[in-house]
């Protein structure tokens, strides 16, 4: 009585089938999404994520910061004791905040293991890079294009 009600389905005979056809909006399509500005975008990412050094530019970054957070020279220093007296707390008030601004960077490094404060600065410079050549091609490919169009 169970194996009546289950039949046994014949496998159907193997045939090829046609290959596919590629329409020309689907070629269209393939070759937009894969153009020559991208690939010149992806290869500028690449060259600035592994050549850049980030460690130089945060120091570069950290120096920046401590010269707009520290103030400058102020009045009343008008003779030799007070110049050198004011020189001496303007550098310990630069090398406390640059010593704080290191230590929230490692507390950011250890909160945060897999957005390292380094790894920011390289997509930083490669998303630059890739923004700069896309543009740039961009222009030298609107040369080129309106320079032909212009002969006619």
């Amino acid at each position: 009585p169970i194996g009546k009600r289950f039949h046994r389905i014949e496998a159907a005979p193997s045939r090829r089938l046609p290959p596919p056809i590629l329409s020309s909006s689907l070629c269209f399509n393939l070759t937009t999404m894969i153009s020559l500005d991208w690939i010149c975008g992806q290869c500028a990412f690449i060259y600035a994520f592994n050549k850049i050094k980030p460690a130089v530019i945060v120091d570069k970054l950290i120096e920046a910061v401590v010269d707009v957070l520290v103030p400058g020279k102020g009045a009343g220093e008008s003779n030799w004791f007070w110049r050198n007296l004011r020189s001496l707390e303007r550098d310990s008030d630069r090398i406390s905040k640059e010593l704080d601004i290191r230590g929230d960077l490692r507390n950011w490094d250890r909160e945060f293991p897999f957005f390292h404060h380094e790894l920011i600065v390289r997509y930083a410079a490669g998303f630059l890079a890739s923004a700069v050549a896309v543009a740039a091609f961009g222009q030298v490919r609107s040369l080129f294009s309106s320079s032909k169009r212009s002969r006619f």
